[in-house]
């Protein structure tokens, strides 16, 4: 398994193919979902529970997972890629979920 974390937004059964790509490609696996029944949560290498529309919380759950001494480094790389991309901001918004890209000041 790699070092580096990809964080994603959602747990659900339309997440599962993200997070088996994550995994095959050698990153660890950090998801985020407000149900706690989330199908998610059984493949990813680390979860918590957490609604990923609410952005305190959401902060809250990524602050105290690096201070634990972990990182999550992929969320950061596509985040960048998206920044980079020539679009307007509603349309980098959709990409990474709303939610992200409050939380990242897109």
């Amino acid at each position: 398994m790699g070092d580096s974390t990809v964080m994603l937004l959602g747990a659900s059964a339309d997440q599962l193919f993200s997070i088996r790509t994550a995994k095959t490609m050698g990153l660890r696996t950090l998801v985020v979902d407000m149900n706690a029944e989330s199908p998610g949560f059984a493949l990813a290498d680390d979860f918590g529970i957490v609604s990923t529309q609410d952005v305190p919380a959401l902060k809250r759950f990524i602050d105290d997972y690096c201070r634990s001494g972990k990182s999550i480094d992929g969320v950061r790389e596509y985040v960048e890629v998206i920044r980079g991309l020539p679009l307007a901001s509603l349309v980098k918004e959709d990409m990474l979920g709303g939610t992200a890209a409050r939380l990242l000041n897109l």
